[in-house]
């Protein structure tokens, strides 16, 4: 969403190619780095309390971005990188526990599709 965006967040908050780029690349390096981490986090937690707080935390950084000045949209991008890294493999294992031997796989392309639909 944000590719399309682009342009007018750019003009809205001044932001050349570089500096746009480095908004992008600090959520995409934290949420590299976030997944490995999240999928211990999520083994370690029961399923259902590490994806509540996945999302949790997902929540109020995509709220903390709105309220964000133009100096801070790294920072808060990040922050929404390590909620958004704690949900996939919590939804996988949650899916895994609570679905059923072969409809499992498709639940979760189920859900990674409403993902991509959702963006």
């Amino acid at each position: 969403m944000l590719s399309v965006l682009a342009p007018a967040l750019r003009d809205e908050f001044r932001l050349s190619n570089e500096q746009y780029a480095g908004i992008l690349n600090a959520f995409m390096v934290t949420y590299a780095i976030g997944m490995p981490l999240a999928d211990g986090r999520s083994i370690a937690l029961a399923s259902g309390r590490g994806l509540t707080l996945a999302v949790a935390w997902w929540s109020v950084a995509g709220m903390l971005t709105s309220l964000q000045r133009a100096a801070q949209p790294g920072i808060c991008r990040s922050l929404l990188a390590v909620g958004e890294s704690g949900a996939w493999p919590s939804f996988a294992k949650a899916v895994a526990i609570w679905v059923p031997g072969a409809v499992a796989h498709a639940r979760i392309g189920v859900c990674n599709s409403g993902s991509s639909l959702g963006q």
